[in-house]
């Protein structure tokens, strides 16, 4: 049997236009046959009729990602039956594509406004949205842009969404995410890590590369001379420096030194305030690092929402049993700058979850590798805490709160979840009361974090939730 590939509809009749105005009726019929031999998609069964196969798209567009399905024809017993039947297969594959597709973007308000993409490639404008379905897209209508793609020459590239129309630039979404809105980098387009590749602290960090002459906050404006580390500056731009003097007198502080954010401002403080009952610093498990992760490394980012990443916290403490170390408590803070306000509030609870998840985890493999087996067949579950802990302004009735002053009631709290027993967590764990991460809230500005603060109210049947508060003492 032949192998079948897509026909040609527009080949066969060209040829057959060709040999109808040939000279003579032999001549004719002659040329008409040899267009139909080159046809391809037809082929002979065992029983010696014919039949056409064609790709069936409407199948991949309903089903994407599956398999590739094909549409026969009828079969015939000339050549010539199956050739027709086949082109008026693949004209009702075409129009039934269209129907779905042309739906598809009219409900999509990122493609609907947007021309189709030319069917060939070289025709489209430079740095013009169209919108493209085809099996690169997995037929589903994407807005997109012709790039130029060295050796592969022209290719059609995810366009960012908030650029113009006629002017369009291809959207950084970083190799290993799955970005929400498709940007360019000049309208917020990630790196590997879910930021824009100039603000992110985490690429300079890996790259062992410090430019001196962009500021060190924005990691965007060009500093003067005078302002770069270098020459005894803040290493920030006026814009910057303003900002973080406001952020300070909102919070009744200084504003961070020289290459410091508010995070390690806090935690700077905090990991010398968080002692035992006798006044020993009880040192902490981990801090915010590449060197130290919660979660399989099988499971690195995947998206800046993604649950399904390894987790930093910005500190932690574990609690352990006396007799044999298993963990029946862990303690997290996390810093959230102005109540973390450029969040998504799902994020932040999927942060939460997938931290707790870890931590659970964590506590198993240890408790195996230590003991070998769980002792008299019981499970304990350790209680999870994690903390959040906004710096910044807090639009708290009474006034502003100083920074310092907040920091000393997070050490209260952390010295007090520290200092219980262990056999109070396991008494808890038995009581089931562990079986869900238990959420705090220090100090949120009502405005600034409150799509956070409703979002777990919402929720809190998910979490062991206390309420927003902000403590004076």
């Amino acid at each position: 049997m032949e192998r079948c590939a897509p026909c040609n509809d527009e080949a066969v009749e060209e040829a057959v236009e060709e040999a109808e105005e040939a000279v003579g009726e032999n001549e004719a019929v002659g040329a008409v046959e040899e267009a139909e031999e080159k046809v391809v998609g037809i082929s002979q069964t065992s029983s010696g009729k014919w039949r056409g196969q064609v790709g069936d798209t409407v199948h991949s567009d309903m089903n994407p990602g599956g398999k590739q399905k094909k549409r026969h024809t009828p079969s015939f017993s000339t050549r010539p039956e199956a050739v027709k039947a086949l082109a008026e297969l693949r004209a009702k594959i075409k129009e039934e594509f269209e129907t779905i597709v042309l739906a598809r973007v009219e409900a999509d308000p990122l493609v609907k406004d947007l021309p189709r993409s030319p069917e060939d490639i070289s025709n489209a404008e430079p740095k013009k949205a169209y919108w493209v379905c085809s099996k690169q897209t997995n037929f589903v209508p994407k807005r997109m842009v012709c790039m130029s793609n060295g050796k592969q020459g022209l290719v059609w590239k995810q366009a960012c969404i908030h650029c113009d129309v006629n002017d369009a630039s291809m959207a950084q979404m970083g190799k290993k995410l799955v970005a929400l809105q498709p940007s360019c980098t000049a309208h917020g387009g990630v790196c590997d890590h879910g930021r824009s590749p100039r603000q992110c602290r985490q690429c300079n960090e890996d790259s062992n590369k410090h430019v001196v002459s962009l500021c060190s906050h924005c990691k965007q404006t060009r500093l003067s001379r005078k302002r770069q580390i270098t020459a005894g500056g803040s290493g920030l731009c006026p814009l910057c420096e303003a900002h973080l003097n406001t952020e300070a007198a909102e919070s009744g502080a200084e504003p961070p030194e020289k290459g410091k954010r508010w995070e390690d401002v806090v935690l700077d403080q905090l990991v010398t305030m968080v002692v035992d009952p006798v006044g020993n610093v009880i040192a902490y498990e981990m801090r915010d690092d590449m060197s130290n992760m919660l979660g399989s490394n099988k499971r690195r980012r995947h998206g800046e929402c993604s649950t399904e990443h390894q987790r930093r916290p910005d500190i932690l403490w574990l609690v352990r049993e006396p007799e044999d170390s298993r963990i029946v408590a862990a303690v997290m803070i996390e810093v959230d700058e102005n109540s973390h306000s450029d969040r998504e509030s799902v994020c932040e609870g999927g942060k939460v979850h997938d931290t707790f998840q870890s931590i659970l985890k964590l506590a198993q493999e240890e408790g195996k590798g230590r003991l070998g087996e769980v002792r008299k067949g019981e499970v304990l579950t350790p209680q999870v805490v994690f903390i959040r802990f906004n710096p910044n302004a807090c639009d708290d009735p009474g006034g502003a709160i100083r920074l310092a002053t907040r920091i000393q009631v997070l050490a209260s709290r952390v010295c007090e979840l520290l200092n219980t027993p262990a056999d109070v967590y396991q008494q808890r764990s038995r009581d089931g009361q562990c079986m869900k991460p238990h959420l705090e809230i220090l100090y949120y500005h009502s405005k600034e974090g409150g799509k956070h603060l409703a979002f777990y109210e919402q929720n809190k049947h998910a979490f062991h939730l206390t309420s927003n508060r902000c403590p004076r003492v």
